[in-house]
Parts: structure tokens; C-alpha cells; sequence
């Protein structure tokens, strides 16, 4: 069944599991780009912080020229 579900093959046995696939996928992709829902919102921002985090890191002692 995992590669039916794999390449997108639908039947009344994997379509839930193809469904789950694609919204997780989806919500990944929302995430990874940043776009905010009621369903990404948390993880969104924890991502920004962390990324905003590592660039404090980075420019502590920098001076700009």
C-alpha cells in the first residue's frame, strides 16, 4: 500500500492516508514559504524567531564600515 500512497495512486483503501499526505505536505509548504493561516501561524513564527535568533548571533561584535 505505501507505494500506491507514494505515487498518488487512489483507492478506497489509501485515500485518507493520501489526503493526510497532502495536507501535510501542504502545510509544510506554507510554512516553508512563510505564509501565515490559522493553521501555520505558531509554527511560522517560531520559525522567524529562531532565524532571527541566529542572525543576532551572527552580528554580535559587528561594526559597520
Amino acid at each position: 500500500m505505501s507505494l500506491s500512497i507514494e505515487i498518488g495512486y487512489v483507492t478506497k483503501e489509501n485515500v485518507n492516508l493520501i489526503l493526510a499526505k497532502a495536507a501535510q505536505q501542504a502545510r509544510s509548504l506554507a510554512i516553508a514559504a512563510g505564509f501565515l493561516t490559522d493553521d501555520t501561524k505558531d509554527a511560522t513564527i517560531q520559525k522567524a524567531s529562531g532565524q532571527a535568533k541566529a542572525l543576532a548571533g551572527k552580528l554580535k561584535g559587528y561594526t559597520p564600515q
